[in-house]
């Protein structure tokens, strides 16, 4: 897998890069209402392990309520069903909140 257009360990504001090399927005991935504006994700480490695919990242963003700006730390878990990449699991923290 090559990480040339998703800015691996780079901070990046314009995409993310899916295990199948997809790029779509950071806030595609989010539900509405997004409690936020922008999102922008750094320092994204993909590990394909056969048909699994771990994606480890940092994302900051700030909070629309107050105008915080926040950190979160965030891993992905994706598999390989029928030739397709499906998010199977996501887990965010946003430390010191």
């Amino acid at each position: 897998m090559s990480h040339k257009s998703s800015g691996a360990n780079r901070s990046t504001s314009a995409a993310v890069i899916t295990p199948d090399c997809r790029k779509i927005a950071p806030t595609e991935m989010t539900s509405k209402p997004r409690p936020f504006k922008d999102l922008s994700v750094h320092d994204v480490k993909i590990r394909i392990l056969s048909d699994v695919a771990l994606i480890h990242g940092r994302s900051t963003y700030t909070v629309l309520a107050d105008g915080a700006e926040q950190e979160a730390l965030y891993t992905d878990t994706y598999q390989k069903r029928g030739g397709t990449w499906v998010c199977v699991s996501a887990w965010a923290i946003a430390p010191g909140t």
